[in-house]
């Protein structure tokens, strides 16, 4: 129970920072404002992609953090492009 309560802890104070550092700080994360208006999208896309990508878990940390990372540079690319084009995915 200590880590899930460790986590739901850490998990509020990025749902409590970021928020107020975009409004307050006037900053913006480019990954994050293309992602954010199609996450529907990016979502099922997100889904598709770990089905087929699945890493076993004796996979040490820098070959995860490198699929990782090129998997959301894969998703931002395609937020990108929705965000380019005028398209956006919405319930």
């Amino acid at each position: 129970m200590p880590y899930v309560t460790f986590v739901a802890g850490v998990c509020a104070l990025v749902q409590l920072g970021l928020p107020e550092l975009a409004d307050c700080a006037r900053i913006s994360i480019p990954t994050f404002t293309a992602v954010g208006r199609n996450a529907l999208a990016i979502y099922v896309v997100q889904d598709f992609m770990l089905d087929r990508h699945m890493l076993p878990r004796e996979t040490p940390a820098m070959i995860a953090l490198a699929v990782f990372l090129v998997l959301y540079l894969a998703l931002y690319v395609v937020a990108r492009y929705l965000d380019r084009s005028g398209y956006y995915i919405r319930l």
